[in-house]
């Protein structure tokens, strides 16, 4: 049986971090923002993860739950537009602020032609959408996690993706942690969950990867 590594090992990201290119003026801004505010946003891992599934698997509509500053946005904008990929981006998020914030980024960035924002949650879109979605990604309320796949998946032909940001949080969910206080103890269970209903899910081939703060990955049957 061969050891198990875990790249969120300080070793591991310093390694990582040294061979990675520096991130441009817009990254960098948005990462300091995102540390001196306490905003959620994709590790730097899952970023680049988004850009090269994006590249390669060329959807023409993504939809994502949780805008937050456009972090993850950026990414995928990036790649739509850096390999000529003729797609859009449904944003969804509750905050009328951060997606002012995340517009303006992605306007500096030269890719806001790319997105389209939804100021709304994000179960309120799926339900009344009617379009097909060729890639999901899923960052947004933990304990909806469910919901959201639940009301894509129908819209979702064989071989379309499902991507999830935080799947073993902050490592509550695989128990190397223990969490404290009504949040995180609810999100920790919402997310235990949620990880067995995507993997053993019936229409996905579905693995969780211990990238940034674990990543889920599922693919359309």
């Amino acid at each position: 049986m061969s050891t198990y590594y875990s790249p969120t090992k300080p070793a591991f990201g310093r390694y990582l971090a040294s061979i990675r290119p520096k991130p441009d003026t817009v990254l960098s801004e948005m990462l300091r923002q995102a540390e001196r505010e306490d905003i959620p946003v994709v590790s730097e891992d899952v970023g680049e993860f988004l850009y090269l599934l994006i590249a390669s698997a060329r959807p023409k509509r993504i939809v994502e739950c949780g805008t937050a500053i456009g972090m993850s946005t950026l990414h995928m904008a990036r790649a739509l537009s850096g390999h000529r990929i003729s797609g859009k981006i449904d944003t969804l998020d509750v905050s009328e602020e951060r997606h002012r914030r995340a517009k303006n980024y992605l306007g500096r960035a030269g890719v806001a032609r790319y997105v389209s924002f939804h100021t709304q949650p994000a179960v309120d879109y799926l339900r009344r959408d009617k379009k097909s979605v060729d890639l999901l990604f899923l960052d947004a309320v933990k304990e909806e996690y469910k919901d959201y796949v639940r009301l894509a998946l129908p819209r979702m032909k064989r071989g379309s993706l499902i991507v999830v940001d935080n799947v073993l949080w902050h490592g509550f969910v695989p128990g190397a942690r223990k969490p404290k206080g009504k949040f995180w103890t609810k999100s920790t269970k919402a997310l235990r969950a949620f990880n067995k209903f995507f993997v053993n899910h019936p229409r996905l081939y579905a693995r969780v990867f211990p990238v940034g703060d674990g990543l889920g990955l599922g693919v359309v049957r």
